[in-house]
């Protein structure tokens, strides 16, 4: 008997939740739909709003450069229907306004200079518009004002400067000189600008272990306001195996007086070096030059003079001369 009560009773109740639910998703859909009839009629009314555009300058005159900084934005005071402005804001990467400079006359700052120009963005409303189209108005620009800051353009040849760091395999070395191609550039821009450039870098490269010639396309570092003939230069680096090569050099004295005559203990002095393979078989002794200096005797209160290596092959390395001083006597001759 409680069971049959008890049945009866969760039978009406669901009955009564059944009817509340259905009720309340009924009010649900024409609240959606109502929403959106609303939203629909919104959108499709007139409003007036503030839109951030990229721009892009055009025509520059060919003989001046920029000396000051345009903006790459206009702030828009536009007036559309919804549905654009909400096309706007959902447009992934937006096509900047074209500003043709040569649309407009310049106007000539209050300091008189012959440089400076200045041109209201209020006279490009017209043009602006057009590129919009009939969906959208522009009412107004910010900035008002576009301030040209010209200056003469001047071109100049510099040399590029290699910004390498060469570590070489076990037996490798550099085979020659560390070149670019081309091994100078052309550089334009300001005057006040391209007079403080002496030459044009390239990105710094670092390579261990090099056993043979490098060959790299490397790019040369941008300089602010100066356009560049190339963007990128060829590094080229000669490696080649080397050898040790081992000389005995006499030692010369110089700057000593005809009536004098200086001798040095030991008369001859050791030089080692590396030299490449390829090179190895044109080296001789009568490539180097090792002095002592007679000038700096009076002033020695030692009975020993330094050894000065004056002359050696650009093709070798690591010179390594001893002793690196020698004893001397001076006698009338």
């Amino acid at each position: 008997m409680k069971t049959s009560i008890l049945k009866n009773a969760k039978d009406q109740l669901y009955r009564v939740k059944f009817r509340l639910d259905r009720r309340g998703l009924v009010f649900l859909f024409f609240l959606v739909l109502s929403t959106m009839f609303w939203f629909l009629n919104e959108l499709s009314k007139d409003t007036t709003t503030l839109i951030t555009y990229p721009v892009k300058y055009n025509n520059i005159p060919g003989n001046k450069v920029l000396v000051r900084e345009l903006p790459d934005e206009f702030n828009l005071l536009v007036k559309a229907p919804g549905f654009s402005l909400v096309k706007h804001k959902l447009a992934g990467r937006l096509t900047p306004i074209v500003f043709d400079i040569s649309h407009y006359s310049y106007n000539i700052l209050s300091d008189g200079s012959a440089s400076n120009f200045f041109i209201l963005t209020s006279s490009s409303l017209a043009r602006i518009n057009q590129q919009f189209g009939s969906d959208l108005k522009v009412l107004d620009i910010s900035p008002d004002t576009l301030v040209f800051e010209f200056d003469e353009r001047v071109r100049k040849k510099v040399p590029v400067k290699i910004n390498t760091d060469v570590k070489f395999g076990q037996q490798y070395m550099i085979g020659g000189e560390i070149t670019s191609q081309p091994d100078s550039v052309i550089i334009s821009g300001p005057g006040v600008v391209i007079d403080t450039i002496e030459w044009v870098e390239t990105q710094s490269q670092k390579f261990t272990s090099v056993e043979q010639d490098i060959r790299k396309n490397i790019g040369l570092i941008p300089i602010e306001n100066v356009d560049l003939s190339t963007r990128k230069v060829i590094l080229e680096v000669p490696v080649e195996r080397f050898t040790e090569a081992r000389f005995t050099v006499p030692v010369n004295v110089v700057n000593i007086p005809d009536t004098l005559e200086l001798k040095t203990f030991p008369g001859s002095i050791n030089v080692t070096c590396r030299v490449p393979l390829s090179d190895y078989d044109k080296l001789t002794v009568n490539h180097f030059r090792v002095i002592v200096d007679y000038s700096v005797v009076n002033g020695n209160y030692s009975n020993k003079l330094k050894v000065r290596l004056t002359s050696a092959p650009e093709y070798v390395s690591n010179i390594q001369i001893y002793p690196i001083s020698v004893e001397f006597i001076v006698e009338k001759k």
